[in-house]
């Protein structure tokens, strides 16, 4: 019986320490879990979001790069947003205005529809200015809008390549389209 003893109570000792071990793992899982969420809570904006996902579209799409565009506070205009900008210091750049006959992503904000365009010569009155930010060797453009659920306007972001004779495609439509 001593030697049954001795069995029970060193298999119940080691039960209990895997339940220890796992309860312990299972906290610890927690406390990354719990920590990782209050860093998304606190530190990440939607701009920030928007940014990241048009930054792999640009890749995926394979632009030379993109700019994006977000509604600022008067819903009248938006405001360029680079990764070196923060929601507030979008407020000193000037205001792109939403509507028709000034650049690409304002008429595109107004429409709430993708324009592609594969020469950037000869640019629609709709849009004479072209790209807000750069038009530099600029040749194919595809701009996007980003609209919520409710149909409300929430930037937009155009996707552009340099001294590319390749146009942009209904796929690469389709993927910025599935992906915002």
């Amino acid at each position: 019986t001593v030697i049954i003893q001795f069995y029970l109570a060193q298999r119940i000792s080691t039960t209990t320490e895997k339940s220890m071990t796992k309860l312990n793992d299972f906290g610890d899982k927690r406390r990354l879990l719990h920590e990782l969420t209050d860093d998304i809570h606190q530190n990440v904006t939607k701009a920030q979001i928007l940014y990241e996902l048009s930054k792999c579209i640009s890749q995926t799409v394979t632009a030379d790069d993109f700019n994006l565009y977000l509604v600022d506070e008067t819903g009248a205009s938006m405001r360029l947003y680079n990764a070196e900008n923060d929601e507030e210091n979008t407020l000193y750049l000037a205001p792109v205005k939403i509507g028709i006959g000034h650049c690409i992503a304002g008429y595109v904000g107004y429409t709430k529809e993708t324009v592609r365009i594969s020469n950037m010569i000869n640019l629609d009155p709709k849009y004479p200015d072209g790209l807000y930010a750069t038009n530099d060797n600029v040749t194919c453009v595809m701009v996007h809008p980003l609209v919520n659920n409710n149909g409300q306007l929430l930037g937009v972001v155009e996707f552009y390549r340099r001294n590319s004779t390749t146009p942009f495609t209904d796929e690469d439509e389709e993927v910025s389209y599935r992906n915002f």
